[in-house]
This record gives structure tokens, sequence and C-alpha cells, in this order.
């Protein structure tokens, strides 16, 4: 399965330059990770015909107001597609009191967490993780990494992604 991911800034090879033979037919699921324009993200799914999901970024209120048209909203979900197990959680770690912006306190974050994790015990697992916000840490450190990735540290041991990447 190819799968399309989209977060943060809006690619002009796929909206300002979209040429159809790049792109249509070639992409099967679209994933977006938040803080995109709902309109960016309704124009995606029509002109690539494939389905989309998403989860809310830190920036995003405006979906309560105006979700995405035609995209599904994976927040606190888990979904398949394609024989994929996957799941979403939105917006990150409270940091302003701005009120439609979707943040959490580590209480909220853990709550939500249990909940979805209920969902994900009960699938069988998990093969995909669509969130906005980096993780507190790397689910290697305790086991493999003398410090934890994640909270803008990137990881430092790289051979980790095609021995343990999650999905494959």
């Amino acid at each position: 399965m190819k799968i399309l991911v989209v977060s943060d800034h809006e690619e002009k090879l796929l909206y300002d330059f979209f040429d159809p033979d790049l792109w249509v037919g070639k992409v099967d699921l679209v994933i977006s990770c938040g803080d995109l324009r709902p309109e960016y993200l309704s124009y995606l799914v029509t002109v690539l015909r494939v389905p989309l999901l998403y989860v809310a970024g830190n920036h995003d209120g405006r979906y309560q107001r105006s979700p995405p048209e035609g995209c599904d909203d994976i927040d606190g979900k888990l979904v398949r597609v394609g024989g994929l197990r996957i799941a979403g959680l939105e917006g990150c770690y409270r940091y302003s009191t701005e009120p439609d912006y979707p943040q959490f306190t580590t209480f909220g974050i853990r709550r939500r967490l249990h909940r979805l994790g209920i969902s994900v015990w009960r699938a069988g697992g998990l093969d995909i993780m669509v969130s906005h916000a980096a993780p507190l840490r790397c689910p290697f450190t305790p086991r493999l990494c003398p410090k934890p990735a994640g909270l803008g540290l990137p990881c430092i041991r790289p051979e980790l992604r095609s021995t343990h990447s999650p999905g494959e």
C-alpha cells in the first residue's frame, strides 16, 4: 500500500502545480497529521480519489466549525484500511489558553491513550499511529537507547528504523 502523509505545509506540487499523471493511481491512502486547511484536505481527497484519514493539529480548532469534506477524522478511533490497523490522536500537550485549539493536559492525554489502547488491544495490535505531536519518548528508549528521542530530538539509533518500524 502506498501512503501519502501530509502535515503542516501545503505542498505546491499537490496543490498549485498538481499534475494528475504524477499522483492519481499511485497513492492508495492519504494521512494528514494536522495543521492544514480543511479546504486543502478536501481538495486532496477529491483529486486523488482515495481515502483520506486525518487528526487535527494544535492549530486546527477550525476543524470543529468546518471539517474537511470527504475525509475521515480518526481522533480517538481505530480504523482498518487495506488490512492495516490505523489509530489517531489529535492535538498536543497544552501550551496556550486558546479555547479552540486541541490541547490537553498530561492527565487528559493519558486518559485518551488509555481509551484508545483498549481498542488497540481488542484489535490485536496496531500498524500505524497517527498523531500531530511527537511522542514524549521513543518506545525503544528503555531497552535500546541511552537517552530519549522525541521532543525535537532526532533518533540516535537510525538503524532501528528498518528493523523496528511499526507497520513493517
